[in-house]
């Protein structure tokens, strides 16, 4: 299949990068970019829609489900800068339509707490007693006009032991009702089990899934929208048949997988001076897949565990 230059889409500011120097566009292949496809604007609109329901008796909730590095942060990122605090001269404290809170590696309650408080710059007392800090966390969210919490990491509630799991998502059921306020839940898809050992929580959590990318039209569109955001003066055809196969057998089908390798391989294209991603290069490049890197991990391990037995 040959590709010209003029049957290429770029975004303006990309197609503007064309002449530029070599550093400059591997500058800005290295730069964050929001890829726009079809999964992340559900999930901002399902965000949307929370943010914007109105208090109930029982309001609704969702919990992004996916493996890591599959999407949900770039997801809740976009949402976030879209939806900044806010200057509140007349009240008492800024407004936060949407606060961001990661649940503790281990979900104490004290723990919970404090990562609110810090994360709302609360003044508080570090070694206050487990009640006050609860009751001034409370008061924080009650005074911002928060309309959505998100709280990601939620499968680490499963790091703690029962009476500590059962407390916390207590803690998050009460918030939710006291404050009229839905909980977007984020986490791998244990987090599925954690919220299921309240089986009131689990009832209002409704589950939004992000499985891997498959060789589909979905992700054919994927590679197409990130191909427009790549500054190579040569088409490269990301989402024909045999390039999207190597990029998702490389990648091991997640988003923040796919983005890496092709911009590993756009910045081989520029120092190479061919402009082009293709299949041979694919295979060229200094690519690890996630699943040997992890094999190459755990040897690593258990060589300095024998070597620490010793």
């Amino acid at each position: 299949m040959v590709l010209i230059l003029e049957e290429r889409k770029l975004y303006p500011q990309t197609k503007a990068l064309l002449e530029a120097s070599d550093e400059d566009r591997i500058y800005e292949i290295k730069s964050e970019h929001f890829i726009p496809h079809y999964r992340v604007q559900k999930v901002l609109q399902e965000m949307d829609d929370l943010m914007n329901h109105p208090p109930t008796h029982r309001m609704p909730n969702r919990l992004l489900l996916g493996k890591t590095n599959n999407g949900k942060s770039m997801a809740v990122l976009k949402f976030l800068k879209a939806n900044p605090p806010e200057i509140n001269p007349d009240g008492e404290a800024v407004i936060v339509p949407v606060l961001y809170v990661l649940m503790p590696a281990v979900p104490k309650e004290r723990a919970f707490y404090l990562k609110i408080l810090e994360t709302l710059g609360t003044k508080h007392k570090t070694y206050a007693p487990t009640t006050d800090l609860g009751s001034l966390a409370r008061r924080a969210l009650s005074v911002i006009g928060l309309r959505l919490l998100i709280i990601d990491e939620i499968h680490n509630v499963l790091g703690g032991n029962s009476s500590e799991r059962k407390e916390i998502l207590r803690i998050i059921r009460e918030m939710c009702n006291e404050l009229k306020v839905p909980i977007f839940g984020c986490g791998t898809p244990d987090a599925l089990s954690a919220i299921a050992i309240d089986d009131q929580l689990a009832n209002r959590f409704v589950p939004i899934a992000l499985p891997n990318w498959k060789p589909n039209n979905e992700t054919r569109a994927l590679l197409n929208s990130i191909e427009m955001f790549l500054p190579l003066k040569k088409a490269s055809g990301l989402s024909q048949p045999d390039i999207l196969k190597k990029i998702l057998s490389l990648s091991e089908g997640t988003i923040g997988e796919i983005i890496a390798l092709v911009r590993l391989a756009a910045i081989d294209a520029i120092k190479k001076k061919t402009e082009q991603i293709t299949l041979s290069s694919l295979e060229e490049i200094d690519y690890v897949p996630p699943s040997i890197r992890r094999e190459q991990a755990e040897r690593l391990l258990g060589i300095n565990k024998k070597k620490r037995k010793g």
